[in-house]
C-alpha cells in the first residue's frame, strides 16, 4: 500500500495516492496493536520480525530505538551472527546502518564463522549459496549459485562504497560512504544511463579520510563527508565550507572528477 501510494503520487494520481496512504496507515496501526509490545519486542522477537517491520516503516518513530536495540541484543545473543534467511537478510544491514548501528552491520559483513558470508568464502565459495550451510545441507534442495544472500551487494554499493540515487535514473546522485575502522579502503563503480559513477575512498572516520568521486555529465550529486565540527575539509587543495546535515558534512557538486580530503 505504501509503495502504491508512492507510485500514484509520482504519476500525478493524487486521489489514488491518498487512498493508498490511508490504507497503509490502517495496516500500520493494526500491525502495531497486534505485534509490537511496549518493550520494543516485535512479533516473535526474531531478527527477521524486527528488521522487516523496520524496513516496511511499521514501527512508531518513538519506539524505533528500542526496537533496534532489541535487534542488536539478539545478534549479540547469537555471538554477533545473523539468523535471517531469504526474507530477512536483504533489509538487515540497511536497517542497522540507517538506525545508527553501522558498526554491527560491518561486524556481520566481516564475520568468517557460520553463519556468514565470510563462512562461504572460507569454504572456497566463488558464488553465493542458497543456504548458509550449503556445504553440509540437504542436497535435495541446495544450490551453490543463488541470488538471495547476494542482496548484501546492494548494501556494499549504497553504504560501503556509498553510491545511491536521489532521482530516477541517477539524474541526481548521492555519494555517502559509511567508513568503519575495520575497513580502510573501498571503491565502487556504477554504470548509470548518464555514465560511470565512481566512489573511491581511503581512511577511517577518526583519521585522515580521502574520497575521490566521478560524476557523469548532465547530473549532480550530494557528497556526504564523515567530518566533525573541528575537521578541515578540502577539495583539490581548496578549503570547502560544507554545511552539516544529519551528522555529516555535505557538498553539492556537478559533473566531473573530485578529490575530497577530511582531516
Amino acid at each position: 500500500a505504501s509503495r502504491m501510494a508512492q507510485m500514484a503520487r509520482a504519476i500525478g494520481k493524487q486521489a489514488d495516492a491518498e487512498r493508498y496512504s490511508a490504507l497503509f496507515e490502517k495496516i500500520r496501526a493494526a500491525f502495531q496493536k497486534e505485534y509490537i509490545k511496549a518493550d520494543g519486542t516485535v512479533g516473535s522477537g526474531s531478527q527477521t520480525s524486527i528488521d522487516l517491520a523496520m524496513y516496511m516503516d511499521l514501527v512508531p518513530e518513538a519506539m524505533k530505538k528500542a526496537v533496534v536495540d532489541n535487534l542488536v541484543k539478539d545478534i549479540e545473543a547469537h555471538d554477533w551472527h545473523l539468523t535471517t534467511g531469504f526474507l530477512g537478510t536483504p533489509p538487515l544491514l540497511p536497517v542497522l546502518t540507517e538506525n545508527g548501528r553501522a558498526d554491527v552491520a560491518y561486524r556481520l559483513l566481516l564475520n568468517e564463522t557460520y553463519p556468514s558470508w565470510g563462512y562461504m568464502l572460507s569454504k572456497g565459495a566463488t558464488t553465493w549459496w542458497e543456504r548458509w550451510n550449503s556445504d553440509e545441507g540437504d542436497p535435495a534442495m541446495n544450490s551453490f549459485n543463488h541470488f538471495a544472500f547476494g542482496s548484501v551487494v546492494g548494501w556494499i554499493y549504497r553504504y560501503l562504497a556509498g553510491i545511491d540515487a536521489a532521482a530516477p535514473g541517477f539524474k541526481q546522485i548521492v555519494i555517502h560512504p559509511r567508513p568503519d575502522s575495520r575497513v580502510t579502503h573501498a571503491r565502487g563503480e556504477f554504470d548509470s544511463i548518464y555514465g560511470k559513477i565512481v566512489s573511491d575512498w581511503n581512511g577511517t572516520p577518526s583519521g585522515l579520510f580521502i574520497l575521490k568521486v566521478t560524476i557523469p555529465a548532465n547530473t549532480s550529486a550530494k557528497v556526504y563527508l564523515p567530518a566533525t565540527p573541528g575537521s578541515i575539509v578540502t577539495e583539490s587543495g581548496k578549503l570547502v565550507q560544507a554545511p552539516k546535515e544529519a551528522g555529516d558534512y555535505v557538498v553539492e557538486i556537478g559533473s566531473g572528477s573530485y578529490e575530497f580530503l577530511v582531516k
